[in-house]
């Protein structure tokens, strides 16, 4: 009989978001997952250590890569498109060293001369792109970590004169990479030419102090990204999806705790999980194209901290601060809708 832990019981009641499979334990809090032919989940493990998980399609216990030095914290972590190779940032005296390991260990490293806490990184295998805050800058490594080279933020000084002063998010989208600083999105290839960018959405007070807000992203999509926003009038949380092409929010309710989203391939389905204010935490199935919540499953106290879906749609893999596991979605047209989205 399959082996499915008491607490995901309970994802087997759902009717169109429906448990499919355990994938196993989770040695510590994952940050990521990833999904080409597997699900592949990026772990930290500890104060020095992050993991890769790959959960074989056979159902045999998910294979680990670790990147670990004890004596010094993680600053930050990426993994390569092929799930065949880490790169991790660790503190260093002068800054941090950067270093790439494989399935046969510590392929290369450098030392990277930075003042700030963390540093981001992602990789598509050939190089590395590494955005730090002091001094504020982004700059490309070659896979072996030997040559180093500023990223080409000119253009996008051109187009919309940003200085790109303070980068608050990297993306390894696959064939790109997306960079988000506190005026833009912007969408680049890996060598550095510019494919598209977008400004950032900004709320403002309208009575002095007048704060201005930037919404955090929670999912990308290159129409439609969803985005945690603050109300500087009332500080009010809210989830939304913005239209990049009309600049217009579409809402998708309030909420208390740091919510957690992931877009199917066909931009069809949108799983989020999140603490509503009434409620309390919750995985809601959405059909976004049309705009209806689906089905909303109680998921009580186990937070969701990654989620990805399979390249066909087929499946969504889901961490938790305990597990890994995938559902399916079963979703027919005719189904009953459960809300529409003012």
């Amino acid at each position: 009989m399959e082996r499915i832990p008491q607490h995901l019981c309970k994802f087997r009641r759902g009717t169109s978001l429906r448990f499919a499979r355990w994938l196993g334990d989770l040695p510590g809090y994952a940050e990521w997952i990833h999904w080409t032919d597997v699900p592949h989940c990026l772990v930290r493990s500890g104060h020095g250590e992050v993991r890769l998980l790959s959960a074989p399609a056979d159902g045999s216990s998910p294979r680990s890569l670790c990147a670990s030095r004890r004596s010094s914290r993680i600053r930050g972590a990426a993994v390569t498109p092929a799930a065949d190779a880490l790169v991790v940032s660790h503190e260093h005296p002068t800054g941090a060293v950067l270093s790439v390991h494989d399935h046969h260990g510590e392929r290369a490293s450098t030392v990277y001369r930075d003042r700030t806490p963390d540093i981001q990184l992602a990789t598509d295998g050939r190089v590395v792109l590494v955005a730090a805050h002091e001094p504020p800058h982004l700059s490309t490594f070659d896979r072996e970590l030997r040559e180093r080279r500023p990223w080409p933020v000119e253009a996008l000084q051109r187009r919309f004169d940003d200085p790109c002063q303070y980068v608050s998010v990297i993306r390894n989208l696959g064939d790109a990479v997306l960079i988000g600083t506190a005026q833009t999105w912007s969408r680049w290839s890996w060598d550095g030419e510019l494919l598209g960018a977008w400004p950032m959405p900004l709320t403002t007070s309208p009575r002095p102090p007048q704060v201005v807000h930037r919404p955090y992203l929670v999912a990308w999509d290159d129409l439609e990204p969803i985005l945690l926003a603050v109300d500087p009038t009332t500080w009010r949380t809210d989830l939304f999806g913005w239209s990049l092409a009309r600049q217009e929010a579409r809402p998708l309710g309030q909420l208390l705790r740091w919510p957690r989203a992931a877009h199917s391939v066909d931009r069809r389905w949108l799983v989020v999980d999140r603490v509503a204010p009434r409620g309390g935490r919750r995985l809601e199935l959405w059909d976004w194209q049309r705009g209806h919540l689906v089905e909303r499953l109680e998921t009580r106290r186990f937070a969701v901290s990654a989620l990805a879906f399979a390249p066909d749609g087929s499946e969504l893999a889901v961490a938790t601060g305990r597990d890994l596991f995938t559902l399916t979605i079963e979703a027919a047209a005719g189904d009953e809708l459960l809300h529409r989205v003012a």
